[in-house]
């Protein structure tokens, strides 16, 4: 499993969360999936995003939280260009880029994430993600590091 962005688009994510430092900024990643024969997807390849606003009132330097018709807009964008939604991006503001218990709550099955760590409105890292089914719990999805690769 890898996941695909071009360089001039990883970029400008960039700019956008440092730009939403100290907050939580998010959006959704939009492009094509490459499967295997048995269906498994093996490559998310990145080739538009469509930022949206974080509505989380109660706490947003530390959460995001996506307004419900944010995603069927994304959607319709997607369907217009003949792509997919593939994901979601978000950052994490003075702090590494790992997927929290949130994240993991949120995790839904052919969905990757990207996460960037912002510090001191710095770039630090991006690293991608992918849902996997917990073994202790077949009702359980939660995101796993995966191959990145900045073309």
């Amino acid at each position: 499993m890898v996941v695909t962005i071009p360089n001039e688009l990883n970029q400008r994510l960039i700019k956008i969360c440092k730009d939403g430092f100290p907050y939580e900024v998010c959006g959704y990643l939009l492009g094509e999936v490459d499967r295997a024969a048995d269906g498994l997807i093996t490559t998310y390849s990145i080739t538009e995003i469509f930022p949206v606003k974080n509505i989380n009132e109660v706490n947003p330097k530390r959460m995001f939280n996506i307004n419900p018709l944010d995603f069927v807009k994304a959607e319709e964008a997607a369907k217009k260009k003949s792509i997919s939604l593939l994901g979601v991006y978000h950052s994490h503001p003075d702090e590494d880029s790992y997927a929290s218990s949130t994240d993991n709550a949120y995790c839904q099955i052919d969905m990757c994430a990207l996460i960037y760590s912002i510090k001191q409105n710095k770039f630090n890292e991006v690293k991608a993600f992918m849902p996997k089914i917990d073994k202790n719990n077949k009702d359980s999805l939660f995101f796993e590091e995966t191959k990145f690769k900045i073309l």
